[in-house]
């Protein structure tokens, strides 16, 4: 823009936006589209039905029709022209069309109710899987995914299967699939080219405005908290699918090479996403309150050691590794810990038969990863039952100054209670107290202070918090 400024060149700028949130130009054009596409949408609707429609006369009246009832919502007009053609296809008088073109509703979102309800009754169950996966997929599914996504999903026991390819509800090719996903739609699901996928995605972003706005509900027994339900259909079949009986035949391998990887992915499609992105569904339905309790029989007891063999193999690229700490000896405790999955923890520490301090191959216990998370309540939830936390432990120090600066006054509070000690001396000679004032949290450094903690102690290197926040020209400190 500064190059075309001193160049004295015209420079236009377009901004598209919805009626919603209002932005207003004090200089330039507007366009509102829907105002101004009536010949557009004419031509559309000429194009699609003028082949199936004999009467010219009456065909013509029937395209007038439709222009006019589409108040200039193009997507309007998409919707409905498919069904106009089916009652083409079935011989259907014009008179009888058009009554139904004047039948259908004008608000889009109604349009959408009405498509649905076009789908059979007995298909309603999958017709939610489907769209609980278009809809709460943390990245749009592939067709070949979504067949063995929804195998899984469609098996609603609480125990592990055996294999996809075994059940009756298994699509066999993505052309099948693509098929059914119209179908359970209702024509709001599409398939799109994805580089060199194909991918299932709602039909617009009004569609996507439905279902959040309580489109969703219209397949569900149960009307609340449909977000956290959908989630957690989502997690129970990621983790359904890793748990599978026919996944044996890799998970105990001990040895790794580009052509068993390829093998993997081309026999366990959904493997990648699974693996992904099941903490990151399971975090979700925490946030929603919605209780995972029930899950626990479903992990079966070497889900962690298959999940991190795969994770570890599959997640090459910093897209498909969200977390960096699948490592070995790493138990559901620990990942329970890191999230903040409360439920999960209660019902793994309700067991009993669970070693509450057991450390992963990187030395880690769970309430460390709680405490550089800073998930108070799982904290609180592993001190009750007789979790360790034991101050002198240079490694556990160690790990505390990484995150010092993450630390919540909470956490800092529930730590203090148990009588951690602040100026304990961590690996590199200098205390914890230190390491916070040389962070610069003034409000963790006040609470430190107000719960006695010595002033005067000096480090290895003889840094005082004093010195230290001088240093630093923390002045407020």
């Amino acid at each position: 823009m500064s190059k075309a400024s001193a160049a004295e060149s015209n420079l236009s700028i377009c901004f598209s936006c919805r009626h919603y949130p209002v932005v207003a130009l004090e200089h330039g054009l507007t366009i509102c589209v829907e105002r101004e596409n009536c010949h557009d949408i004419a031509t559309y609707v000429q194009a699609e039905l003028e082949p199936s429609l004999v009467h010219e006369t009456k065909a013509q009246e029937l395209q007038d029709e439709v222009v006019a009832r589409a108040a200039g919502v193009f997507q309007w007009v998409v919707l409905i022209v498919p069904t106009i053609l089916r009652l083409c296809r079935q011989g259907r008088p014009l008179k009888m069309i058009s009554k139904k073109v004047r039948e259908m509703p004008k608000e889009l979102h109604n349009v959408y109710q009405a498509l649905l309800d076009n789908v059979d009754k007995e298909d309603y169950p999958q017709s939610l899987q489907l769209i609980q996966w278009v809809h709460f997929a943390l990245r749009p599914l592939t067709l070949k995914e979504l067949r063995f996504a929804m195998t899984v999903d469609a098996d609603v026991d609480e125990t592990p299967i055996a294999s996809c390819h075994d059940s009756a509800y298994f699509v066999e090719t993505d052309d099948q699939m693509e098929k059914r996903v119209i179908s359970l739609s209702g024509g709001l699901v599409e398939v799109r080219e994805h580089g060199e996928e194909h991918v299932a995605q709602f039909i617009h972003q009004s569609v996507i405005d439905y279902m959040s706005g309580g489109g969703l509900r219209y397949f569900c027994s149960s009307p609340t908290n449909v977000v956290g339900r959908g989630h957690l259909q989502l997690l129970r079949s990621c983790i359904k699918y890793i748990a599978m009986e026919d996944m044996g035949y890799w998970s105990n391998r001990s040895k790794w090479d580009i052509e068993v990887d390829r093998d993997i992915q081309q026999r366990f499609p959904f493997l990648l996403y699974a693996t992904t992105f099941w903490t990151s569904h399971a975090q979700i339905v925490e946030e929603q309150q919605t209780s995972q309790e029930n899950l626990l029989q479903l992990f079966g007891f070497d889900f962690c050691r298959r999940w991190i063999h795969a994770y570890r193999s599959l997640c090459t690229s910093n897209f498909d590794r969200p977390v960096k700490y699948a490592v070995a000896g790493t138990t559901l405790l620990h990942v329970a810990s890191r999230h903040g999955l409360l439920s999960i923890a209660n019902a793994i520490l309700a067991t009993g038969d669970i070693d509450k301090d057991c450390t992963d191959s990187s030395g880690w216990t769970a309430i460390l990863y709680a405490i550089v998370n800073g998930q108070d309540a799982i904290i609180q939830l592993l001190l009750t039952h007789g979790a360790k936390l034991d101050s002198g432990s240079r490694l556990k120090r160690r790990k505390m100054l990484d995150t010092t600066g993450e630390l919540s006054i909470k956490t800092v509070e529930l730590l203090l209670q148990q009588g951690f000690d602040f100026n304990s001396v961590i690996p590199n000679d200098a205390t914890l107290f230190t390491a916070i004032v040389k962070r610069g949290d003034e409000a963790l450094v006040e609470r430190l202070i107000e719960n006695g903690t010595n002033l005067n102690v000096a480090d290895n290197n003889s840094w005082t918090p004093l010195m230290m926040a001088a240093t630093m020209k923390h002045d407020e400190i």
